[in-house]
């Protein structure tokens, strides 16, 4: 094999390398695997047939390259499922680990090509197919979990902090190795120069993985965090409810004692005074109705809860809800969810003038389950590329207690709003065992 096939053969490899992440961390959107491996086989070859026939200098095929790149992503982005951070990030650590891949590649060939009967070209090559294997491991055992998981669940503000860092190390790489670090010239010149080009590839790489594990660990702290705050709210409404079964007991009790006397006074009543002791009796035990909402005792009392509340506050509340026997979730975790839609909606309500009003909807359907909160708000939003954020000083906790409950497959999350009314919607899928 000559020089220029041995070229033609390591372009293949890192084209394989910039596709590696993509394919092994998303899913195909429109067609197979294979054919989309096959466009990108056919954008690349196209890429190198016009390098060879029309021998562009340098400079012209940086150019190229540059297009043929943007061509590619645009594949990736219409092919492929996912956002476009995700599909941002692992293209740009895709092409930062090409190069770091061909820079050390170029230095341990250097490095064997007198202890070896193979040329430097066949022996690159060989590294390259190598480098190529454990690339691929590393990315569907290491990297494919971490990055997923990451730019899910981080806000979008931390998702661009993240996607720099691979851009930085690639311009050092792509640059420094065209420049201050030609690989030719590298190769000729003293071993100090050479050693610490390696150092400066396996830093790039350390610090690249030692940040993505870094800021999975500050994830799954924060989402602990969540989950115990979410705990601490479980355990405050269960508290609230085992109070109002006592008070409810209480009453029971105190109707019972009063039923007695009630008797024993109408026992010696004549009729006319029987008639309007009973009618007294019956407008008091009318004004004093508790509000009924739906049949599910906790989800009624939760209701009744911030009816009183947002009347406290002269907010209209309307609430229509069906609900079956059959849940998509528990008491405790219907109510908390619903609680913070609640709660989000008469803090905000509060802020506002004039008509204000509260309304919640909901609906069983079979073992699902559909929400829906709207309210009166001041009109202003935090969003951040695209995303609701909460204006509390607390960062919203109630919104991330919200999105942490809500991710079981088919659970939907959303909001609408429109200058003047909020509305939030909740979708709870069946729960298939």
């Amino acid at each position: 094999m000559n020089r220029e096939a041995a070229a033609v053969f390591l372009s293949l490899i890192g084209q394989g390398i910039r596709m590696t992440p993509v394919f092994i961390c998303l899913k195909p959107k429109h067609g197979s695997y294979e054919t989309i491996a096959a466009a990108s086989v056919y954008i690349w070859v196209i890429m190198i047939a016009a390098r060879s026939l029309f021998r562009m200098p340098a400079a012209t095929y940086f150019i190229f390259n540059a297009v043929f790149s943007a061509v590619f992503f645009s594949v990736l982005m219409f092919f492929f499922e996912g956002t476009i951070l995700v599909k941002i990030f692992l293209y740009i650590s895709a092409w930062f680990f090409a190069e770091l891949l061909g820079s050390l590649d170029a230095f341990f060939g250097w490095v064997l090509r007198k202890q070896s009967t193979l040329s430097y070209e066949h022996i690159c090559l060989i590294l390259a197919v190598s480098m190529f294997l454990i690339y691929a491991v590393f990315v569907w055992k290491w990297l494919k979990e971490r990055v997923l998981r990451l730019l899910t669940h981080i806000a979008p503000r931390d998702s661009s902090v993240l996607i720099a860092i691979p851009c930085f190390f690639l311009i050092l790489l792509f640059f420094g190795s065209r420049t201050i670090f030609r690989t030719e010239e590298l190769l000729k010149g003293p071993v100090p120069y050479l050693v610490f080009y390696l150092v400066f590839c396996l830093m790039a790489l350390i610090l690249y993985v030692l940040v993505i594990a870094d800021q999975v660990r500050i994830l799954d702290q924060n989402r602990s965090e969540l989950m115990l705050t979410a705990a601490r709210r479980i355990n405050e409404l269960q508290r609230e409810h085992y109070n109002q079964i006592r008070e409810h007991q209480k009453e029971i009790r105190i109707i019972r004692h009063d039923f007695r006397h009630h008797i024993h006074a109408i026992e010696h009543m004549d009729d006319a005074e029987r008639r309007e002791y009973l009618k007294r009796l019956q407008e008091e035990m009318e004004g004093g109705t508790e509000v009924f909402f739906c049949e599910n005792a906790a989800l009624n009392s939760l209701l009744a809860q911030y009816a009183a509340k947002a009347k406290a506050e002269h907010i209209r509340f309307d609430a229509q809800v069906s609900v079956g026997d059959v849940l998509p979730v528990d008491d405790l975790t219907l109510c908390v969810i619903i609680g913070n839609l609640l709660q989000n909606a008469v803090e905000a309500s509060e802020k506002c003038q004039g008509d204000r009003f509260i309304r919640i909807y909901v609906k069983s359907e079979a073992a699902a389950l559909r929400i829906m909160v709207e309210n009166r708000y001041d009109g202003t939003l935090k969003r951040e590329m695209g995303r609701l954020l909460s204006t509390k000083k607390d960062g919203g906790l109630g919104m991330e207690s919200l999105r942490r409950l809500i991710d079981h497959p088919g659970d939907d999350l959303d909001y609408y709003a429109n200058g003047e009314v909020f509305t939030s919607m909740v979708y709870l899928a069946e729960r298939v065992s």
